[in-house]
């Protein structure tokens, strides 16, 4: 496995596996692993994975790859098409670390570029160019911009289920067939989806009648270890019990919780300044005399005090199982609490 998923990465040309190991990827995902070596093959690919699988790098960086091997000659080369322009913005801070790196033109264009970039554009086109659907519609009635798509040789449909159903998706497709008529070539289709019902229906979409397309599909379901923990109520919870107006079993938890934090956050020893003079504070209250304290006479508020004042006693780490400990004080009181002084 080991050995397979280096060789992936190893495919790729040493410009992006320098910046692979740069970017701090030890090895390929899933998705990476089986789409890359068919993208390389020149294959038209539909790729169908869950959300934060490494979808993106496994379309874009055989691409890069192939792009770095071709003449450098002007003209836009890649196409890059989501169904909205937000995305078109996330992918342009996502991917320009690369283009930057590689010295390859990268740009984004929909409804809201300005004329400036517009002109910028079609005297001097991008290597790649991010857009929407119809955005490319626009572009296709423009001289300049049609004969810039004359080196076009990979097209990247990202969400490519959202189009699949859609009006949009019908325009993109008549669109995409009127830049093949243009400039009389194919190209490679490449496209991004998450999990759907018919993915056969989604490739013909994506590449057309009578042009083969291989679909790679990635399992939903993950590996996790789960771990239920019901802990059983001592002597020395009962008596913390007591001193925190609750119930054993409640304390029982927080003794586990408490033990678990130790045992994982370990560098909490490694606080900073600010930190230790917070736990400090914190420490002075959770032991403070009940005639001291700012709630005095009221038990429960007392009780939820002293759980707030274990949970900032642990600031680095305790996240989720903080909100846990909290919630424990709202299960016998809806009454809120004032925040400890800093």
């Amino acid at each position: 496995m080991q050995e397979s998923s280096e060789s992936v990465f190893e495919m790729l040309v040493k410009p992006v596996r320098r910046l692979v190991e740069q970017k701090g990827f030890p090895e390929p995902t899933e998705p990476q692993e089986k789409t890359i070596p068919k993208i390389l093959e020149g294959k038209n690919v539909l790729l169908i994975s869950p959300t934060a699988t490494g979808k993106t790098e496994a379309a874009f960086l055989p691409v890069l790859s192939m792009l770095l091997q071709q003449p450098k000659t002007p003209g836009i080369k890649v196409l890059y098409i989501t169904p909205l322009r937000a995305l078109n913005r996330d992918l342009l801070e996502r991917l320009e670390w690369w283009c930057n790196n590689l010295d390859i033109k990268l740009a984004v264009r929909h409804g809201d570029t300005d004329t400036k970039e517009r002109t910028r554009q079609s005297r001097s086109p991008p290597d790649i160019l991010i857009t929407t659907p119809e955005t490319l519609q626009a572009v296709l009635s423009g001289w300049l911009l049609r004969q810039h798509l004359q080196s076009l040789r990979w097209v990247i449909i990202d969400e490519v289920h959202e189009l699949a159903d859609s009006k949009r998706g019908s325009q993109l497709s008549l669109a995409l067939e009127r830049v093949r008529n243009l400039i009389g070539k194919d190209f490679q289709m490449i496209g991004l989806s998450a999990t759907i019902g018919s993915p056969e229906k989604v490739a013909q979409f994506l590449v057309g009648n009578n042009r083969s397309v291989e679909i790679t599909r990635v399992p939903v379901a993950k590996i996790m270890r789960l771990q239920v923990i019901f802990p059983q109520p001592t002597e020395e919870d009962a008596r913390l019990a007591g001193k925190l107006y609750t119930h054993p079993e409640v304390a029982a938890r927080l003794r586990v919780i408490r033990a678990s934090c130790r045992q994982n956050y370990a560098a909490t020893s490694n606080l900073s300044a600010t930190h230790r003079g917070r736990r400090e504070t914190c420490r002075k209250t959770l032991h403070s005399p009940r005639s001291s304290c700012p709630i005095k006479g009221n038990p429960r508020l007392h009780e939820q005090t002293q759980i707030r004042a274990f949970v900032h006693e642990h600031p680095s780490g305790l996240g989720s199982v903080g909100k846990q400990i909290q919630s424990v004080g709202h299960r016998f009181s809806s009454i809120h609490s004032p925040r400890i002084p800093r």
